[in-house]
């Protein structure tokens, strides 16, 4: 056979197992894997006896039904350990294939074996792992894993951590819709809540947490899962005598789970505005230091020029308020005289009388001069020095 077509039959037969691996359970009939992966028949046939002879998958005796072995879930990496091992149970299953009715198609399990070991290795490596650090080291049950699941829920925090671990091993070893019917059927618990024992677990499981757990347990369960939003530096600190927020584990423990989840709530929310006011207060110093620097390299024309570009503009908004606004009103008032016989020439005289008055105010504070000549020279300056040059002429005259 070439390497293409005993990759692709290695491909359908992983696929075979991939979709059995979801019924765990109860299993499927043929018809239903042939249905379930598109294959024909007699493709599956030759492939589950495949899975069959190496031990990844079995009939159940009362339906036969086809699943994935408990060996294969269990004992898979220990059985497929030795390479030289596995090949010898392959010849041990070609000969006794060779003598069963059902012939087994040229595509032999030997073939095979690369694809389907490695396969296995994963599975069994990651439930390894997770056994390891959830399970105490056990291998996976689940009959007991759901019993200890019922007995840590009843107890402490601390056993409800334990029960969140446990609900790692099932989510990692169930399919998801018998995970979450063991969890609502058999443990009584609501998707959410199982969530949020499984987030505490690996919250409080994590290196920085795992030593501390006990001095945090005290607190309670409610009031874990109001802190599991916390960094684990300062949960490491407030199980050492530390605070949070303000507060020591007394504080914490002596406060309703309401009134802690107000504190931590507010204490976020200070810290957000103090790094907003910070961030805001290093922006403003910046542009100052930017608009000083900009300043610096100004000549005098050139700010006076700024200056008087603001000026022009707040006497452009005057003078619009005047031709504008307040004409609009003298319109109005002149209309209204018309019709009703009611004159109001003295209350406009003095509207106007009081803006003259500003406009002579700003004038004599300021020496300005009636109109612009292009003279610089103020007005008062120059009318003193034509007096004292008129002076000096007719002293000299005489």
């Amino acid at each position: 056979m070439t390497t293409n077509a005993t990759t692709k039959s290695a491909e359908k037969v992983l696929e075979v197992l991939n979709v059995l691996l979801g019924h765990f359970a109860h299993g499927l009939t043929p018809g239903e894997v042939a249905k379930a992966t598109n294959l024909s028949p007699s493709n599956i046939t030759r492939y589950v006896a495949t899975l069959e002879a190496m031990g990844f998958a079995e009939r159940i005796p009362e339906t036969g039904r086809i699943r994935p072995s408990v060996k294969l879930a269990q004992h898979a990496v220990g059985i497929l350990r030795s390479l030289d091992s596995a090949r010898a149970r392959i010849d041990e299953t070609e000969n006794r294939l060779k003598n069963q009715t059902t012939v087994v198609a040229a595509d032999n399990t030997l073939e095979v074996l690369p694809a389907l070991t490695e396969a296995a290795n994963a599975l069994a490596a990651r439930s390894s792992e997770i056994s390891k650090q959830f399970g105490d080291g056990l291998p996976y049950e689940r009959h007991r894993v759901v019993n200890e699941a019922r007995f840590y829920m009843a107890q402490s925090a601390e056993a409800m951590l334990e029960a969140g671990k446990r609900l790692i091993l099932l989510k990692e070893n169930e399919p998801h819709g018998d995970f979450t019917s063991i969890v609502e059927e058999q443990l009584g618990l609501a998707p959410r809540t199982a969530r949020l024992m499984i987030q505490a677990a690996v919250k409080y499981s994590s290196p920085q947490l795992e030593s501390k757990r006990q001095a945090l347990a005290v607190l309670g369960k409610t009031k874990l899962f109001e802190l599991m939003t916390e960094d684990d530096e300062e949960l490491a600190a407030l199980a050492d005598g530390g605070t949070i927020a303000g507060m020591d584990l007394d504080d914490i423990d002596r406060m309703t789970s309401r009134e802690l989840r107000a504190a931590l709530r507010e204490a976020h929310e200070n810290a957000t505005a103090q790094a907003r006011l910070l961030s805001d207060k290093n922006a403003k110093i910046d542009e100052l230091a930017a608009k000083k620097t900009r300043v610096k390299r100004v000549t005098p024309d050139q700010e006076g020029e700024e200056i008087r570009k603001e000026t022009s503009a707040i006497a452009f908004e005057a003078e619009s308020v005047i031709r504008g606004n307040l004409r609009a009103a003298f319109e109005t008032l002149a209309q209204h005289a018309e019709t009703n016989g009611a004159p109001h020439d003295d209350f406009m005289a003095g509207v106007l009388g009081q803006i003259q008055l500003s406009l002579n105010q700003l004038r004599s504070e300021f020496g300005v001069k009636a109109a612009s000549d292009g003279d610089d020279v103020p007005q008062w300056l120059r009318d003193t020095a034509a007096g004292t040059a008129a002076d000096d002429y007719s002293r000299a005259a005489n």
